[in-house]
């Protein structure tokens, strides 16, 4: 998801001059040395600096330009210079304040050495987090084989430490990205100092440099006074003008400083695997200044990711939506990205109407702004279609994500992780839709681009592999299914330890293959598993939670426990039905498997019953010919059978083999089940 960076002014000077001359300069990042010395960017000739409404500027020998603003305020439009890049281009994006002391400036490189650096900066943080992670699982090993934690805290704090891992991708590309870009020449000594140690992993050195500057909540207290004695100044005398502005300019760099170190704070706790920390330190820095967007969005966007703490995560949205309404109008593509993440909110709570209504807002808000052809367009396209997907709306969930990806491939090309993620989406939809072949084909697809240019121990690897594997499950090829389905759990294991959601969807596919394999006592060992992490991650009323009690509530009814079977199945009803309302997919699953339920204990009224909500359920989202449908045809026809109303049955039967053989063929086991029956019937009618 893109990041971005507005700078606010805490105070305007305004000057009764009708414009002034802004000086700038244009040059290579400055670069620390292998003994911690900073080299000096080289400042660079002939560069194009243009501003909005005015004409281009040419840098001089020196890196030097000029250019007069009629105001306070400017935009730069564009920069360009043969053979470098912006190392930043948010520069073109946000607005810049007149100085007359200070230069502006702009910072390029030629993309080999951006690239390099950018690598450099990635191989020391891996190199770190490696580090940390094996310093803090000897750590916890220490204290439980001392007997200082309990055999639960030890299991605690192992799950918390591995399931930080699922971000560490993000934390890394964020870091390297920022310290690839970051111009030391325009860096103080001691931050520079403090810089260098995070990125060499020297995280202790980096919080005592930090501690040195002073207890930070009394840095905090400092500048609350000077805020306030700002404000009470500036109500004085008119004549103190001088005076408070530049005590005012005092208190912005104590703000800039401090909010500095939180933010060094956050890096040092995340690298350490201590998210609550790390969120302690963003949430910090947003209370120092709650009219920043962007720091309202960085915590926001933190502690919805990692912690899962939707509601307060959404609490920092809106008011950095607040805010940049507020501070410009709502046509920039920061308004849209705040949308779009709000609305992953609501997706991750399960309220799908409110999701689907932020997405919508940036997506419409992006195309106004950067047009139809952009990766944030296609981001949004995709994120609606996976609310239509969880809807049970898979027309429109194939139309979206084909959306997203055409625009994908236009910019990106074939083999790119954003394509394979579309074709993946669009595999799911077709799997969902029961089009097995095109399932395969798509998932196959983003498998083939993530093994070309990902490593093989990779989640979105583990993912399509437990894509393909459901397809196999769906079509009844269990051994490769389940084949597929222990590649993405090594997988998952390896990356994020044992207790994370992906690795208990894991354990739930594979004990589904076990229970329709008849082995009921690994089929719970397996659903156990996945439910003890679900439980403790999502609490019980979660979707994914729900589902598992469906699992477990198959392994019962297969054993004849049906009160166990009903209990479970009731339960899973009653979290979707609250999540998804009556009209889901897995919400007529739920009634499917109550219905099987009732007709192994004899009672054909309650079976029908419920065999027929899940039929007009699932007739309603989906076309006739779906498995699915044919599953409901096939149960209602067995009830039928039992009530020895052969007729009814035969004709129920019928329409289950024509769906099925349509899309498994003669040989899957439902075509020989249901003609079996057919059979049966035809037998106990001629007698």
């Amino acid at each position: 998801m893109k990041r971005f960076i507005i700078v606010y002014c805490l105070f305007m000077i305004v000057s009764v001059c009708s414009s002034q001359t802004q000086q700038g300069i244009v040059k290579t990042k400055g670069r620390l040395g292998t003994n911690g010395s900073v080299i000096p960017g080289k400042r660079l000739q002939g560069a194009s600096v243009t501003v909005k409404g005015r004409t281009a500027v040419v840098s001089g020998v020196n890196g030097t330009f000029s250019f007069p603003i009629p105001g306070q305020r400017f935009y730069l439009q564009n920069v360009k210079k043969q053979g470098y890049l912006l190392t930043d281009m948010d520069i073109l994006s946000k607005q810049h304040s007149y100085s007359k002391e200070n230069p502006l400036y702009i910072v390029m490189e030629t993309p080999d050495t951006q690239t390099a650096d950018k690598l450099a900066a990635e191989r020391k943080i891996r190199r770190t987090l490696q580090k940390t992670l094996q310093q803090r699982e000897d750590e916890i090993e220490q204290l439980k084989a001392e007997n200082k934690i309990s055999q639960q805290e030890y299991q605690q704090k192992l799950q918390e430490l591995y399931s930080a891992q699922e971000k560490n991708e993000k934390l890394i590309a964020d870091m390297a990205e920022r310290y690839s870009k970051m111009d030391y020449d325009q860096v103080d000594e001691l931050n520079r100092r403090i810089s260098e140690l995070i990125l060499n992993g020297e995280l202790a050195k980096a919080d005592s440099l930090i501690n040195s500057k002073g207890d930070i909540h009394a840095r905090k207290a400092a500048l609350k006074y000077h805020q306030e004695a700002n404000a009470a100044e500036e109500k004085e005398l008119a004549h103190r003008q001088e005076n408070l502005s530049k005590s005012k300019a005092y208190t912005q760099k104590e703000l800039e400083d401090l909010a500095q170190d939180c933010y060094h704070k956050y890096e040092i706790f995340k690298m350490d695997f201590l998210n609550d920390s790390a969120a302690y330190y963003l949430e910090f820095r947003a209370e120092l200044d709650t009219v920043n967007v962007e720091w309202q969005f960085v915590v926001g966007e933190f502690i919805g990711a990692y912690l899962a703490r939707y509601d307060h995560a959404l609490v920092y949205y809106q008011r950095a939506l607040h805010n940049a309404l507020q501070q410009s109008d709502e046509n920039n593509s920061d308004v849209a990205m705040i949308y779009n993440n709000i609305g992953g909110v609501y997706s991750s709570q399960g309220d799908y109407s409110k999701a689907l209504e932020y997405y919508s807002k940036a997506l419409d808000l992006s195309r106004r702004v950067l047009g139809e052809n952009h990766p944030d367009v296609a981001c949004h396209y995709n994120n609606i279609g996976i609310v239509y997907s969880s809807q049970g709306d898979y027309p429109k969930a194939l139309e979206y994500n084909n959306k997203a990806l055409n625009i994908l491939l236009g910019i990106l090309g074939e083999n790119h992780p954003n394509v394979a993620a579309s074709y993946n989406n669009i595999g799911g939809v077709y799997r969902s839709q029961g089009d097995y072949s095109k399932a395969l084909e798509y998932n196959n697809k983003a498998l083939n681009i993530q093994l070309d240019i990902l490593s093989e121990n990779h989640p979105n690897v583990a993912a399509s592999y437990n894509n393909i594997g459901l397809i196999y499950d769906f079509q009844g090829n269990y051994v490769k299914a389940l084949e597929y389905y222990n590649k993405a759990l090594k997988i998952r294991l390896d990356i994020f330890g044992k207790k994370h959601p992906d690795v208990a969807a894991s354990y739930s596919n594979i004990g589904y293959i076990y229970y329709l394999q008849g082995n009921y006592f690994k089929a719970l060992e397996y659903y156990n598993k996945a439910l003890n992490i679900q439980l403790s991650i999502f609490g019980e009323n979660h979707p994914d939670v729900a589902m598992t009690y469906n699992g477990v509530s198959l392994i019962y009814s297969a054993q004849g426990e049906y009160t166990n079977a009903l209990e479970y199945n009731t339960k899973a009803l009653e979290i979707l039905r609250n999540i998804f309302g009556e009209n889901h997919p897995d919400v007529a699953t739920c009634y499917h498997n109550i219905g099987y339920i009732y007709f192994s204990q004899g009672d054909y009224v309650k079976a029908l019953d419920c065999s027929n909500k899940s039929l007009g359920i699932r007739q309603g989202i989906w076309d006739e010919n779906h498995p699915d449908v044919a599953s409901c045809y096939h149960i209602i026809g067995t009830v039928y059978d039992s009530q020895g109303k052969y007729a009814k049955a035969l004709m129920y039967y019928n329409k289950a083999l024509d769906i099925w053989g349509a899309i498994f063929g003669e040989s899957h086991s439902n075509v020989v089940l249901i003609k079996n029956a057919i059979e049966n019937i035809k037998s106990k009618m001629q007698k």
